[in-house]
């Protein structure tokens, strides 16, 4: 024994870093969840066998971050055998699903690793007191893989807190930002946004954040971004990505498969109350379509979503009201002490009386 009290552990295969969503994410759940009980973050570094330093006796819960790449590895057993031990002492296992199989596309390949992929998750559901998802929709989706098990849909959080007031920006000009990896969007949404700013006055330009500024730029010049309106800006830190968020006026979320909660750049978005033009896909859950947070567009519209981006730039008082409805959102619904208040009833309720 340690000689302190038993800890909640969230485990991580890949550590906190710049633009991780999960290793962010499990960074920041282990920080908002010392508000409900002690815990502890543990990564992964180069094997599983590493648990042997979190002893049984000293673990209250666990909250496994799960994504499949990183658990198709010969030292799973370890983990699994982890726990097992935990589960046998009658402790509470959270699942975290963050990603699960890929969808079937005819080959034999895609076939055989979306069986794997199952079986792998299917062991570690068995593990489980409860399995969370980012999302509805892949809840509905794993209902077939978990039953007897609870599944809940808890969104993720924004991984760039804000840093400063994040009062709207003032009203010189008008910048738009897209905050996400190119694989995440919608591209025929962002050509049709480029060929927009091409046509529009000069006052509108577009920044666009994540992780590495040639691929951002790669990708723009093959969407056909004006290079004389669009600044491309990767790899920064949370704290200059907060300050780019609140230097813009407007944010666009042209997620494929629409915006939901499964994006923690949607979520800061949100969280630093830009008033937002979203696709409405199959991913975005219900609520939030509902929320009025966002100017919802059906993806495979491009001139739709471009229509509205157009019509909010002029509309001062509508992006005061989006902006405050955002914030209104991320606080209720999307803020961390929200997200750990979930998850530590979790695992209360795992937990034996």
């Amino acid at each position: 024994m340690s000689g302190g009290p038993p800890v909640w552990r969230v485990l991580s295969p890949v550590p906190p870093g710049a633009f991780d969503g999960i290793g962010d994410f499990a960074g920041a759940l282990t920080t908002a969840l010392q508000a409900f009980g002690p815990t502890e973050l543990f990564v992964r570094k180069d094997s599983w066998r590493e648990l042997e330093h979190a002893a049984i006796e000293d673990t209250a819960g666990a909250v496994v971050q799960y994504f499949p790449q990183a658990f198709m590895r010969g030292d799973l057993r370890v983990l699994l055998g982890w726990l097992d031990q935990l589960r046998a002492a009658r402790k509470p296992v959270v699942l975290t699903v963050h990603e699960y199989w890929p969808p079937l596309n005819g080959t034999v390949r895609r076939a055989v690793a979306r069986l794997l992929f199952r079986r792998v998750l299917r062991a570690c559901i068995r593990r489980s007191t409860a399995v969370v998802t980012s999302q509805e929709w892949s809840a509905h989706e794993l209902a077939s893989l978990a039953r007897g098990h609870r599944i809940q849909a808890i969104p993720v959080g924004s991984s760039i807190p804000c840093a400063g007031s994040c009062a709207p920006a003032p009203p010189d000009g008008c910048r738009l930002v897209l905050f996400g990896q190119p694989a995440a969007m919608h591209a025929p949404t962002i050509a049709a946004v480029g060929a927009w700013l091409s046509s529009t006055p000069s006052g509108v330009s577009l920044t666009w954040l994540g992780r590495s500024t040639e691929e951002l730029r790669n990708a723009g010049e093959r969407l056909g971004l004006p290079a004389a309106r669009v600044a491309y800006l990767g790899g920064l830190s949370a704290v200059e990505v907060s300050g780019a968020l609140q230097s813009a006026r407007i944010g666009l979320a042209p997620y494929e498969n629409g915006a939901s909660t499964r994006r923690t750049t949607f979520a800061a978005l949100l969280e630093h109350r830009l008033p937002v033009v979203a696709l409405d896909g199959v991913l975005t859950s219900e609520w939030l379509r509902e929320s009025h947070a966002c100017v919802w567009t059906p993806e495979g519209a491009p001139a739709q979503f471009v229509d509205a981006v157009s019509q909010l730039v002029t509309d001062v008082p509508r992006q005061a009201v989006l902006a405050a409805r955002a914030r209104e959102v991320f606080d209720t619904r999307l803020s961390w002490p929200r997200l750990a208040e979930a998850y530590a009833r979790l695992l209360k309720e795992g937990a034996p009386a």
